[in-house]
């Protein structure tokens, strides 16, 4: 696609990662409720559905490239990775609530921010790549 491998396993592999990775924040703070492995599916659920939703959408931006559709996907993408935050963020709250101790809960807050960096990351590198700011080779050693 525009003269750059497009690498779909790539795409693959994170839609398996991510789903794991919201599941597991949502998942950390239920350790003292011992009936259900997450306080609330729904929003689980809402936040995978975003999640595969933005990883779509930035697969098609990929494959459209810098056209003005392409440039769509890539806002819709940014706007549901907006979403998994806010959803990332209410995951945490809601697991604070059962936190015995301050250091469980600076440990949930180290989590939270420390998945908010580094997904930030994808789509600057992406831009970054789409505006030539870096080269494909700088891309995907990023």
């Amino acid at each position: 696609v525009e003269g750059m491998p497009t690498e779909f396993f790539r795409i693959f592999t994170w839609a398996n990662t991510t789903t794991i990775m919201i599941l597991t924040i949502a998942a950390l703070g239920a350790s003292s409720n011992k009936n259900q492995l997450v306080p609330d599916w729904n929003l689980v659920l809402r936040t995978w559905m975003c999640d595969w939703a933005m990883l779509s959408s930035g697969a098609m931006q990929h494959y459209l490239g810098t056209t003005p559709v392409g440039n769509l996907f890539l806002m819709f993408a940014l706007m549901c990775q907006w979403r998994i935050y806010v959803n990332i963020g209410e995951m945490t709250r809601q697991s604070i609530t059962s936190c015995a101790t301050s250091h469980e809960i600076a440990s949930l807050r180290g989590v939270q921010w420390l998945t908010y960096l580094l997904w930030a990351a994808f789509p600057v590198i992406h831009i970054l790549q789409r505006c030539g700011y870096i080269d494909h080779v700088e891309y995907e050693l990023s």
